[in-house]
């Protein structure tokens, strides 16, 4: 047995050391002290090596939880696909099949409304070139491969856009109404018809608006 405050040899008996003469209470006391101090000490070390802070890291994954309860099921595909939770940028290429084959109605099943929108947009805009330049409406289709093929490649990074922009707005004092979010989220059987209502307006604008106006004989 030693003395916890100076070290010495003691007796097992001993009630206070023969050298310093600390009692047994007085070198639990120095002991108790002394782990406190060591507690601290590597707490401090701790933080010093967190440049980030908890705080912020809180943040991170409570953004991280609000897109997961903004996409519902398959959050796991899109997280994985944006690479989220690696510290990296977002990752802009990713392939997604759906929106390949599906396109416009995979946007309306995602909820991305306006999206569809400038997408109509660019096809009217591209429609008025075709008829003025009497280019053959069977060239369409290749709007339609391209169109499948660049959401293939970037909807996935369109979607994040979308979901970003979405929860931001349930985004107050540095926490997320993630109840707010689901329901402004998730997917949406009625998008899907919704898009294809979006589609036929477009159609009848191309096809018996623009098309009169602009095809010369």
């Amino acid at each position: 047995m030693y003395c916890k405050s100076c070290g010495e040899k003691q007796p097992t008996n001993a009630v206070f050391c023969s050298k310093c003469g600390a009692t047994k209470e007085e070198q639990s006391n120095t002991n108790t002290s002394s782990e406190n101090n060591l507690d601290t000490a590597q707490k401090e070390v701790a933080a010093s090596n967190d440049p980030i802070g908890h705080s912020e890291l809180h943040q991170m994954s409570s953004k991280e939880e609000a897109l997961r309860e903004f996409i519902g099921p398959n959050d796991d595909f899109y997280c994985e696909k944006w690479e989220l939770g690696d510290g990296s940028e977002v990752r802009m290429q990713s392939w997604n099949w759906a929106a390949f084959f599906l396109s416009i109605s995979w946007m309306g099943y995602r909820k991305m409304y306006v999206h569809i929108f400038v997408i109509l947009m660019i096809f009217l805009l591209l429609d008025a070139i075709m008829y003025i330049a009497g280019i053959p409406s069977t060239y369409d289709y290749l709007i339609g491969i391209g169109t499948g093929a660049f959401l293939g490649v970037l909807g996935n990074y369109l979607y994040y856009i979308h979901a970003s922009k979405k929860i931001e707005k349930h985004h107050q004092n540095r926490t997320y109404n993630l109840d707010a979010i689901k329901r402004s989220g998730g997917r949406s059987v009625l998008g899907i018809f919704v898009a294809i209502g979006m589609v036929l307006i477009y159609s009848i604008i191309s096809t018996f608006i623009l098309a009169p106006a602009l095809i010369t004989s």
